[in-house]
């Protein structure tokens, strides 16, 4: 048996995502044993730079790759690389592990806690042969030009709002797939929600490691998620919280909170890819006009008293909301959402029932077929952008809320007209603000200067034997 881990790094992104590639092979005359495991990440990489997205490039055997397997269309990564790995390797989020804030500099004297234990360290023990492969970016020349200028040009052009080391989503939405013969259901787009940490679960699963014994963890196995299009276990998505940088943002079902100082206002803008057309129109003539558009929706959820909820009540909530985006997803209108959750609501949460046309019972709501995904349709189409866009969201002011279901481009802060959902996600917040542990990070050290070890990056200080034995042998 063997896990292969594969990192590259592209210089020609128009994103800061990361691209997820997991291929699954059985190569064992028992289909029982587990898989081989060829798990590919491209830091970097970007939304729009795969051409199954639309990129102005081809990409033809990843596009390969991902039509014949499961396209993951819902997948988020952290904001800058060093997050990202540590949640892949570890199922937590980096509040979690210390690793909530930038990235480690090669002079920096911390890491992943030697506590934890990794994926490949779980795989180890299940007789998994481990190796790690790729290439990184390490040319340092002077050449009197600034030729990174023309790689940060690239990294920042996206249809998505935002950048590298961002909480909008063009820096924490990811693409992924998955490749594997053990799939049961094949070239298909999954639209459930699915982060980083999802990995060590799901891949220690399939491993037939005991997902029981892993400790704390924030992720869920997504296998049967993946393989059959089965509903996920995962509502909600914590993006971050920082407590240097004094940022955070969090997504539960199809909103998306995010307040504080996402970049010192640098990077909040839109840079599409060249050759886009950008349609813009006047706040009040949008085309996605949400207070009109959602009226139903607005009115119900207003309805509601969160602060006389019980904490089962805000669960349910969250579930009600996670309801109404996935039957938006299978392509139904508000109103047939909003007259199939009518029995749900009421054994929940006793909700009022005006706004609701007439009624289906629970039969007709099982009953009623989900719509099927007819076609890739995966290029980010962001609608018109009203011309007050890139000021009717002041994170540093007050958080902002997002539809990202019909508002893919963060154009349209909602806040003003959702107040109980800011208060139920700001709850949510709160909640993991508690279990979070403080960033981890440290002074550059001076004696990891390379000029002090033959001008070779490399490590500079030294464990006890017995660490060593513990954590690395």
């Amino acid at each position: 048996m063997a896990c292969l881990f594969t990192n590259f790094s592209f210089t020609n992104s128009h994103g800061t995502f990361q691209l997820a590639v997991l291929i699954l092979i059985h190569v064992f005359t028992s289909l029982a044993s587990p898989p081989n495991i060829i798990f590919i990440l491209a830091d970097d990489l970007g939304w729009d730079d795969v051409s199954f997205h639309g990129a102005e490039f081809p990409t033809p055997n990843i596009d390969r790759l991902a039509l014949d397997g499961v396209i993951l269309n819902n997948y988020y990564v952290q904001p800058m690389c060093t997050p990202t790995r540590g949640a892949i390797l570890t199922g937590k989020y980096p509040i979690h592990t210390g690793l909530q804030h930038y990235v480690i500099a090669g002079s920096q004297p911390y890491g992943l806690p030697l506590t934890e234990i990794t994926l490949a360290q779980h795989l180890q023990t299940l007789g998994y042969v481990t190796r790690a492969i790729g290439k990184i970016i390490i040319i340092l020349s002077c050449l009197n030009v600034d030729f990174y200028y023309l790689l940060f040009k690239k990294i920042i052009s996206s249809s998505y709002r935002g950048t590298k080391n961002t909480l909008w989503q063009g820096g924490v939405r990811g693409v992924g797939f998955v490749h594997s013969p053990l799939l049961k259901k094949k070239s298909y787009v999954n639209n459930n929600l699915m982060h980083a940490v999802d990995w060590m679960p799901t891949l220690l699963g399939l491993a037939k490691g005991d997902l029981t014994k892993l400790d704390n963890i924030d992720g869920f196995d997504q296998w049967e998620t993946i393989s059959e299009n089965a509903e996920s276990e995962r509502k909600e998505v914590l993006l971050n919280i920082d407590p240097i940088m004094q940022h955070e943002s969090l997504i539960i079902a199809q909103y998306k909170i995010i307040f504080g100082n996402i970049s010192d206002g640098k990077n909040d803008g839109w840079y599409p890819p060249s050759g886009t057309n950008i349609l813009s129109a006047n706040s009040s003539n949008s085309s996605l006009n949400y207070e009109k558009n959602n009226e139903s929706n607005i009115k119900f959820i207003s309805s509601l008293n969160i602060q006389d909820m019980t904490q089962t009540e805000v669960k349910n909530l969250i579930d009600i909301l996670d309801f109404i985006n996935k039957r938006l997803r299978n392509n139904l209108t508000m109103n047939d959402v909003l007259i199939d959750l009518l029995p749900t609501i009421n054994e929940m949460m006793n909700a009022p029932q005006i706004f609701f046309s007439s009624v289906h019972n629970k039969e007709e709501m099982a009953t009623k077929k989900k719509a099927e995904v007819n076609s890739l349709d995966l290029v980010v189409n962001c609608g018109i952008r009203p011309t007050n866009a890139s000021t009717n969201c002041q994170p540093l002011k007050a958080p902002c809320l997002f539809d990202i279901e019909n508002d893919p481009c963060e154009y349209n802060n909602i806040a003003d007209h959702l107040p109980v959902i800011v208060e139920v996600l700001t709850q949510r917040l709160r909640m993991y603000e508690s279990t979070m542990i403080p960033p981890a990070n440290k002074p550059i050290d001076p004696k990891g200067d390379p000029s002090l070890h033959g001008g070779v990056w490399g490590p500079w200080l030294l464990i006890s034997d017995s660490v060593r034995r513990e954590h690395f042998l």
